[in-house]
């Protein structure tokens, strides 16, 4: 009997104990959840301008000796890129070292259509690839790059600085029918040291994103015979091609878990102000979202959120790749690479084409980003030493900005940068036709006033337009 009391009250404590190592668990779960959600609300709430923003020091908190923004170490930023002869591209020189009033490293690219814009995107990604995995690409491809005009098709090179640390490495790319013009390359005097910056960066983070960037059930084999660091390029010269980390979002297993959470908490900082919710991933299973209270797949998302979500999760599996895997640190704000992004704001709702850069400025600081864009919203997140507006009509290509575009109104952006009337179309030509009689309740009309009220401003103002006259008839 009494050995059957023991067993029970052992019986009972050992129940307990479990119990309670639940309810440890349990609470340790939401201590994380809470502490996580914390670093979030940090991130979010971090200032965009750098320490010594008004000041003419800018990127960041400069290092002593060089004056220059710190790098996180082993980490490469390109400074300057210079192509000759490619696409429609005659000879163009640019700088992506400039002082900027902004935290990060930004580029933004702008221009009308055909000015050369993804261009430079595919050439600043061609020569980061190196001569050995730059013909992955196809020497198809790599013809079609040559410039052609009615004098011929002539020969490209593609000349990029980068910096590591305070010492600075050329990389240079010539291209001829054949592809990569070897015996040119290899008379390069610093060919050697060329061949061992392009092997370092192999190391490190480096993916291009076209403006068709997207994710999808389907399996593109077309690409699967290339490298995967050539692979994470792709989309910027195929418009058909996948993300190369789309199945991290549609198949995701435990081996993601890592990568997933970052781009989890990602997320978090960059769209959850959009009202897209993404939720906690468990297990290794796969990111769920939650919009407007209903649960929804990754393939189930409107096209802007759809693209934004899979090149970050690309990039967050790179990160990881790169960095070791579990072992590798899942905050963002630990990421480093160069990201070239063509049409950042592609597909996105005016509110968050407006917020994404200075979000990503916070969630990603020490990323270097090149984009590229049309909209105003976009154009309007950046120092203007950080844009590079191409211009066709002036001897260097660019044009020169004696302004902060962040300090202007969208409709400014678009009639004083973008040379674009912010009127609507529509509206233009029915006042050179002047004939409609509707035509001065349309001009009445704005955000603070409808239509009916328009109507009953115009007859307020013939009332009194007729009882002026009415007065000077008298007199």
């Amino acid at each position: 009997m009494l050995s059957d009391l023991g067993s029970i009250e052992l019986a009972l404590l050992l129940a307990m104990a479990g119990a309670l190592g639940v309810l440890a668990s349990y609470l340790l779960t939401l201590l994380r959840r809470y502490l996580r959600q914390r670093e979030i609300e940090r991130v979010q709430r971090r200032s965009i301008r750098a320490p010594g923003y008004g000041k003419r020091s800018t990127l960041g908190q400069p290092d002593t000796e060089t004056g220059e923004k710190p790098t996180p170490p082993g980490t490469l930023v390109v400074e300057s890129l210079s192509i000759r002869n490619l696409r429609n591209i005659g000879e163009l020189d640019l700088c992506f070292a400039r002082d900027s009033s902004l935290v990060g490293r930004w580029t933004c690219i702008a221009g009308i259509n055909g000015a050369g814009k993804t261009t430079i995107l595919q050439a600043l990604c061609m020569v980061l690839l190196g001569s050995d995995l730059v013909i992955e690409l196809g020497r198809v491809r790599l013809r079609r790059m040559l410039r052609r005009t009615a004098d011929g098709v002539f020969d490209a090179e593609i000349e990029a600085v980068v910096r590591q640390g305070t010492e600075r490495h050329r990389l240079y790319l010539p291209l001829n029918g054949d592809g990569v013009d070897e015996d040119t390359l290899r008379r390069q005097p610093d060919f050697d040291e060329m061949r061992s910056t392009w092997r370092f960066l192999r190391e490190q983070v480096l993916v291009s994103y076209g403006a068709s960037r997207n994710v999808s059930e389907y399996k593109d084999p077309r690409h699967s015979n290339v490298s995967r660091a050539v692979q994470r390029q792709t989309t910027l010269f195929d418009p058909l091609t996948q993300i190369a980390s789309g199945d991290v979002l549609l198949e995701a297993d435990q081996e993601a878990a890592p990568a997933i959470e970052t781009l989890y908490r990602l997320l978090h900082v960059v769209l959850a102000s959009e009202g897209l919710i993404p939720e906690q991933p468990k297990g290794g299973g796969k990111l769920q979202f939650s919009q407007h209270d209903a649960a929804m797949d990754v393939l189930d998302l409107p096209d802007g959120f759809r693209s934004t979500v899979a090149w970050m999760a690309d990039l967050c599996t790179a990160w990881h790749e790169r960095a070791g895997g579990e072992k590798a640190d899942v905050d963002p704000t630990a990421i480093t690479g160069i990201v070239l992004l063509d049409e950042v704001g592609l597909h996105l709702h005016p509110s968050l084409e407006k917020a994404l850069v200075p979000q990503l400025r916070k969630a990603l600081p020490t990323v270097q980003f090149i984009v590229t864009t049309h909209s105003p919203m976009v154009l309007s997140s950046f120092d203007r030493s950080e844009l590079v507006v191409l211009d066709a009509s002036t001897a260097s290509g660019t044009q020169e900005l004696d302004r902060q575009v962040f300090g202007l109104s969208m409709d400014d952006i678009y009639a004083w940068l973008m040379d674009t009337s912010p009127g609507s179309q529509v509206m233009e030509e029915m006042l050179e036709e002047s004939s409609d009689p509707e035509l001065a309740v349309y001009l009445y009309q704005s955000k603070d006033v409808d239509e009916d009220r328009a109507r009953e401003i115009l007859e307020e103002r013939e009332k009194r337009i007729a009882k002026l006259r009415s007065k000077v008839d008298e007199s």
